[in-house]
């Protein structure tokens, strides 16, 4: 039997379960789907709610989903440029104080 929780979470699984079998990169599947204007976020407006769903399985498939396509990059893709993500978008509730400081992923 699914919870009240759960059920709330299945059409989220869903959406991204779609994106990821279409096999974007892993940018997009992150903005689409964790990023700031992605289904998550729009589902999730109250940090309490955000932060149930972040300890859920259904967010956990979400992250392997993403691990999964950032790998196949990484297998796929050597000469690309590094990607930056600005640390001021971040909506997290932490102790952190964010600024406009980029931090860079991928080849140096």
């Amino acid at each position: 039997m699914l919870t009240q929780s759960t059920e709330k979470y299945q059409p989220i699984l869903q959406s991204a379960r779609q994106l990821f079998e279409s096999e974007p990169d892993w940018v997009t599947f992150f903005r689409e789907i964790l990023g700031v204007d992605g289904v998550v976020r729009r589902q999730f407006t109250r940090l309490e709610d955000l932060t149930a769903f972040e300890k859920s399985s259904e967010f956990e498939q979400i992250q392997k989903w993403l691990v999964k396509l950032r790998e196949q990059k990484n297998a796929t893709d050597t000469e690309s440029e590094p990607t930056a993500l600005s640390r001021s978008g971040c909506r997290r509730a932490c102790t952190n104080t964010c600024g406009p400081r980029l931090t860079t992923f991928g080849p140096a």
